[in-house]
């Protein structure tokens, strides 16, 4: 079995800590994104079953990718890992409304991250 996992997030160190985390999986297909715009993108041609999704990104936040996904019934059964610099923000708050509940705080422990990400995508 092997799930398929999109990285957005605007930071390019980032998304390689992300991708080598997961490439120690060998049950992990990866595909990034740059930025929410990308995300969106890729989520109608990639249809990811996880999407790690940075909030603070420039030009679409993660806030307005959730959204669009919950507008959006092909995306009903996405899976979202939230993750932040900025674990406090408002924009926290405002993704737990819309039911975007799994989150992580950066730098985040890389044990935990893997661990995270299989424990979302096997629930």
């Amino acid at each position: 079995m092997s799930y398929k996992v999109l990285i957005a997030d605007d930071d390019e160190l980032i998304r390689e800590i992300v991708v080598k985390i997961l490439q120690r999986e060998d049950i992990y297909l990866l595909e990034e994104a740059i930025n929410g715009i990308d995300a969106c993108l890729k989520l109608g041609t990639y249809k990811p079953d996880l999407l790690i999704l940075d909030i603070m990104m420039p030009e679409m936040d993660g806030v307005e990718v959730c959204r669009t996904i919950t507008r959006n019934d092909e995306f009903k059964n996405l899976k979202v890992l939230i993750t932040t610099g900025h674990p406090e923000h408002a924009k926290v708050a405002e993704l737990e409304a819309l039911g975007f509940g799994n989150g992580m705080g950066k730098p985040f422990n890389l044990k935990n991250f893997s661990s995270e990400v299989y424990r979302i995508l096997t629930a």
